[in-house]
């Protein structure tokens, strides 16, 4: 027998048996456990400043010497100096923002980027930053001054595929046997152009051995696609598991509200194995947002069910089953938990977060517009 099809025998929590992720997220989007046996093996499918002070020197923005007019909290009731920002001065009576008493409406443009506190600028110490400005970087800022942070930064800010370099995610990945491994996810490749990347996941600490995991991710219109992935194992090489066609793994971010449903219908085969694997039905619904506390801190998040039928076209190398995978998604993150529940056996797979890389910023779903 072909050692790679042993590895479907003696390694179903490897390969395919559970096909609906556990605290995993179904990365395949096949709704139950990404057909790999327990293993997931779809996709993952998370300053004050004195203000510009000139009348007299003062910047310590603190003082009570009840006899300057540096308007920063001092005593004297009469600054003029109409450009501090420091917020302090206990003497403003005007409405421009700018704790002095000039009665200028318009306030002063201290970044000199075309705004004002008063006409809505959020962060008058930084250029970058005010209404209008695009906010379509990740980097945790509110470049539009619009209160949501990042918000147009993502094809699809559930599985922020546009982040690449050093984004890593890890996760305690537990299996029913009750073996436990550490997995560390990695998105690169990203193209604008082609709106794919690759979902690189490696889990170690088993007694299966390391496994890598390369997915195959795609963001269209703002929603996510996956198309199978490729499996390596140190014992049995490497294999292909293709779905046939592009399962839909989460709608657009605006869609992504209490009672969205959706479903995909697949059949997973392998070039490399030459046969094929098992059929998977998949009924998704979004529950609504929840809290989620892991690991790697709370997080506000979408709650994602996929209820599953897996079919075996093996001939007993695959387990048939029904279940539910319920995801949570933090935007601007990915998955926070997962968890695969077989209708007949319970907890087959569960995915924890427990860190994630600086470069990763996550936000709460009602920030997304």
């Amino acid at each position: 027998m072909d050692p790679r099809r042993t590895l479907l025998l003696a390694l179903p929590l490897l390969t395919l048996a559970a096909c609906a992720g556990g605290k995993a997220d179904d990365d395949d989007d096949d709704g139950g456990g990404d057909g790999d046996g327990g293993w997931d093996l779809g996709t993952d499918t998370g300053i004050g400043t004195d203000g510009g002070d000139t009348d007299g020197g003062d910047t310590d923005a603190t003082d009570t010497d009840g006899g300057d007019t540096d308007a920063d909290t001092d005593t004297d009731g009469g600054d003029t100096d109409g450009g501090d920002t420091d917020a302090t001065d206990t003497t403003d009576t005007d409405t421009d923002a700018d704790s002095d008493t000039d009665g200028s409406t318009g306030g002063d443009d201290v970044d000199g980027d075309g705004w004002t506190v008063a006409e809505g600028d959020c962060d008058d110490r930084d250029a970058s930053i005010h209404p209008g400005k695009a906010d379509n970087t990740h980097n945790g800022i509110d470049n539009d001054c619009d209160g949501a942070i990042d918000n147009a930064a993502f094809c699809n800010a559930y599985e922020p595929l546009d982040v690449t370099g050093d984004t890593i995610r890890r996760y305690r990945t537990d299996f029913f046997t009750g073996e436990a491994y550490t997995e560390t996810v990695e998105i690169s490749g990203w193209s604008s152009s082609t709106g794919r990347a690759t979902v690189n996941r490696s889990l170690v600490g088993g007694s299966k051995g390391a496994v890598q995991i390369s997915e195959d991710w795609r963001c269209s219109s703002g929603s996510l696609l996956v198309s199978g992935y490729d499996l390596t194992h140190p014992s049995y090489g490497t294999f292909d598991v293709s779905f046939g066609t592009t399962v839909k793994r989460a709608v657009t971010d605006t869609d992504m509200i209490d009672g969205k449903r959706w479903s995909a219908t697949y059949t997973a085969s392998s070039t490399t194995l030459g046969m094929d694997l098992w059929s998977m039905d998949i009924d998704y619904e979004v529950q609504g947002e929840t809290t989620s506390r892991v690991s790697a801190g709370t997080f506000d998040v979408i709650e994602l069910t996929a209820d599953y039928e897996l079919v075996d076209l093996t001939g007993g190398y695959v387990t048939s089953r029904t279940g539910t995978v319920t995801y949570h998604l933090a935007p601007g993150l990915g998955l926070v938990w997962s968890e695969d529940r077989s209708d007949r056996d319970g907890v087959i797979e569960e995915r924890e977060l427990t860190s994630y890389g600086d470069d990763l910023y996550p936000f709460a779903p009602d920030e997304i517009e």
